[in-house]
């Protein structure tokens, strides 16, 4: 099944959309919930796909642990499984069981870890041999693929028997990423300490705490792409949106900014409109602590036709999909060139055709389908295939886009 989406003039300018909770928090949440033995509470979590997935898997523990397409949920889980007892199999999907595991596994193991590679080394599906504690203590840990391998260890630092004292053997992958994870552990009562590279968790206990679970930035950078897009003078209020959020991805904000979108904080949430027509002659930026929002503003360059150079994406090959390639891929259909200077950087360039009807293969990864969704405002239809992609981080996407758009599933 796939979607058409045929652009909808309205007569308003002001629109209200309302963006789901961060799935980044709540996931951590969870992890830090169970840890805590249910001493750490939150009101309320995420209805992603990727956080039923953890939920649902936390209040079964089955025997064989089957995380899905959840990546997440897949590293915070070999972490939390190794101090809890009992024997388990944990995999995935077939793109899944592609990413690689191999670090945080190797940490895992140096702390008196119990885990056993069923087929490829450094790839799912693994088994674990769970204890009621590890030893921890000092560690060494290549978090250069994902930051969510240090958050992973971090978050079992606490039931530790010797807490943990990390060191990092080279520049972490999305270091704000795990700054929000030691927010998240300092709000529950974890004892942390950040020395430069160098974490140390006390040995001890979570909790009493509550965690607050806010809207999700990265969620709103689609809406923020379609005002930038838009020829009209469109206004969308995003409500409980927090302003001073820890959410890595509130450089949605900084990055619109660029193009020429303007943020507006009010006492009920967030209002942005555009502020200025003038574009930059070139852009430039690096996502290296923000890599979910590069598919959003890549779009939105491409469509503008603003030559770009975008750095910093060393992990984008390592998500859902190879982002790198799909975005070469799917804008070339539009008449862009994006070329893969390295391993880290792409060149976009061309000139956009606002052809209608275009169909975007999304590879099941839910940022294909969200980022390229507000080119209808440009186009006036745009097919997206596998639209129920966007259950994984925004379920209710579509409803929100049908404010501007009129939606048609095609079976």
């Amino acid at each position: 099944m796939d979607i058409t989406l045929h652009f909808n003039p309205t007569h308003s300018n002001a629109f209200v959309v309302n963006l789901p909770l961060s799935k980044s928090l709540s996931n951590r949440a969870l992890i830090i919930n169970y840890s805590s033995k249910k001493s750490v509470s939150f009101k309320a979590i995420s209805e992603a796909k990727d956080t039923s997935i953890l939920s649902n898997i936390l209040n079964q523990l089955p025997e064989v642990v089957d995380v899905g397409p959840s990546g997440t949920s897949f590293r915070f889980l070999v972490a939390l499984l190794c101090v809890t007892p009992g024997q388990r199999i944990i995999t995935g999907t077939e793109r899944l069981r592609q990413r690689p595991i191999g670090p945080l596994v190797s940490a895992l193991c140096a702390i008196g870890g119990q885990i056993k590679y069923l087929d490829r080394i450094g790839f799912a599906p693994l088994a674990i041999e769970g204890q009621q504690s590890l030893e921890g203590g000092s560690l060494e840990l290549d978090s250069s693929q994902s930051s969510q391998f240090a958050s992973a260890l971090l978050m079992i630092g606490p039931v530790c028997k010797n807490g943990l004292d990390l060191s990092f053997s080279n520049i972490p992958a999305s270091q704000d990423f795990i700054e929000l994870t030691l927010k998240m552990m300092d709000d529950a009562g974890a004892k942390v300490l950040r020395q430069g590279q160098r974490i140390i968790v006390e040995s001890g206990n979570y909790g009493p705490g509550h965690l607050v679970i806010e809207k999700d930035w990265a969620s709103a950078s689609y809406f923020y792409a379609l005002v930038a897009l838009s020829n009209s003078n469109i206004e969308i209020f995003f409500p409980e949106l927090l302003p001073d959020s820890n959410q890595p991805d509130r450089r949605t904000v900084e990055l619109f900014e660029m193009l020429g979108i303007e943020t507006i904080p009010a006492s009920l949430g967030i209002l942005i409109r555009r502020k200025t027509k003038k574009l930059p002659e070139f852009f430039s930026y690096d996502f290296s602590n923000c890599p979910d929002l590069v598919m959003s503003v890549a779009v939105v360059l491409a469509a503008l036709n603003i030559p770009a150079e975008l750095i910093g994406l060393h992990t984008l090959s390592l998500k859902e999909s190879d982002r790198t390639k799909v975005l070469a891929a799917e804008l070339s259909k539009f008449g862009k060139q994006v070329v893969n200077t390295n391993s880290s950087s792409l060149l976009i360039s061309g000139i956009f055709s606002c052809r209608a009807n275009v169909k975007i293969q999304t590879y099941l990864d839910h940022r294909i389908a969200m980022a390229f969704a507000p080119l209808v405002v440009l186009t006036n239809s745009i097919t997206i295939e596998d639209p129920d992609v966007v259950e994984k981080s925004f379920p209710s996407f579509w409803k929100e886009m049908s404010i501007f758009a009129e939606l048609i599933y095609n079976a």
